[in-house]
């Protein structure tokens, strides 16, 4: 996943907000907010670019996932503001 925020702004902290559900029962198209995670995972925020690693320990064909990725900034006028990446489904493909 990839995220640009304008240049010159304050970097609060990069977020991966996650959702799942019984395979059978989840319908990941929904769209994935902040107000709607089941999981989240926050990370400080030190570079203009860099790798973050979630280790999920009962990822299964159990479960179906959404995954999206956040970043909480401050804009020119100080205000906070969350851009979100796109929504990436992680379905068993048993199920499809």
């Amino acid at each position: 996943m990839a995220l640009s925020v304008p240049s010159g702004v304050e970097v609060e902290s990069v977020e991966m907000l996650f959702s799942y559900g019984l395979a059978g029962e989840f319908t990941p198209e929904s769209e994935l907010t902040i107000n709607n995670r089941l999981a989240s995972s926050k990370f400080s925020y030190s570079a203009d670019e860099g790798y973050y690693i979630v280790s999920i320990p009962n990822f299964s064909s159990r479960y179906n996932w959404s995954v999206r990725g956040m970043i909480s900034y401050y804009d020119s006028n100080g205000a906070l503001k969350k851009a979100y990446t796109n929504q990436i489904n992680i379905v068993d493909k048993s199920e499809v």
